[in-house]
């Protein structure tokens, strides 16, 4: 989605791309012919992947059409295949619109499976990458690389994959600095990178309308409940707004979450009820 920072939150993994000064800060390389993965002398290829997996990759990469068109402001309705008849036909026309007034593109990005971090990376050549976090959340295409003994934890190749990002990122790198998965990927950035750390959380506290955090002595205040492990992506928030030289709301106005995540709606028998099965895993 293209968006102003004035909307702008926070996600698993983030790209921030210069939109419309470069020709390739959106679009990447247009060159994809190297499926190899390599991981230091350990190398496997594209070809080792199972079959499942491969078909899962490229209907990854077909979807990634959407991008092009979400930057003509194109938006898919009906989700029926007769809609991209309907969008191919309008996006020469919309390609010579006036400059849009936004000039960064923020894109939300996971892997799913193994290849797919490498793609999304060379697609988008970020300018600005934020790390957050790197778990189990999606592993279950990763088990085959642990089988064929490429890495020892499922964890590992997630890790991997999302290095990709490390290695296409050209202006800063923003990770966890406590995850140690992370940790042994940075040796593949080609740019400066910052850090988060759980010690710079000084407290957290949670009211009945509001979550409460102070970072570094400063005191951010958000209008949901969040756990404490939120502090890390507000502290990289912060460290990407001063990268950015543009102002950052201490207390997130602007913050509108989706249906199922730290929804907050009165049960019965006076109980409160926190509604956050938009990810219904521990760490979503």
């Amino acid at each position: 989605m293209v968006k102003t920072l004035k909307n702008y939150y926070i996600f698993p993994l983030l790209l921030i791309s210069d939109f419309g000064r470069k020709s390739d800060s959106i679009i990447g390389n247009k060159n994809r012919s190297n499926n190899r993965l390599q991981r230091k002398n350990n190398a496997f290829t594209f070809d080792r992947i199972p079959n499942r997996q491969k078909s899962q990759i490229l209907s990854s990469r077909q979807q990634l059409i959407r991008n092009p068109f979400d930057i003509l402001g194109l938006k898919r309705k009906t989700l029926t295949p007769d809609e991209w008849i309907y969008l191919f036909f309008l996006a020469p026309f919309k390609a010579f619109k006036p400059k849009p007034l936004e000039e960064i593109y923020v894109a939300e990005v996971d892997s799913d499976r193994p290849g797919e971090g490498k793609f999304l990376a060379e697609l988008l050549n970020p300018e600005i990458t934020l790390w957050i976090s790197s778990s189990l959340t999606h592993s279950a295409n990763f088990d085959s690389l642990v089988k064929e003994k490429n890495f020892t934890r499922e964890e590992e190749a997630i890790a991997y994959d999302f290095g990709h990002f490390l290695e296409h990122t050209k202006k800063l790198a923003i990770v966890n600095g406590d995850n140690v998965f992370i940790q042994k990927e940075l040796s593949r950035a080609k740019c400066p990178i910052e850090f988060t750390s759980e010690k710079d959380l000084k407290s957290w506290e949670v009211y009945k309308n509001r979550t409460e955090f102070i970072i570094d002595d400063k005191k951010y205040s958000i209008k949901f409940y969040y756990s404490e492990s939120t502090f890390n992506p507000i502290k990289m928030t912060n460290l990407l707004m001063k990268s950015l030289k543009l102002p950052l709301d201490a207390n997130f106005k602007n913050l509108i979450l989706p249906p199922g995540r730290n929804s907050v709606f009165m049960g019965i028998k006076k109980t409160t009820i926190i509604d956050s099965t938009y990810n219904a895993t521990p760490e979503g």
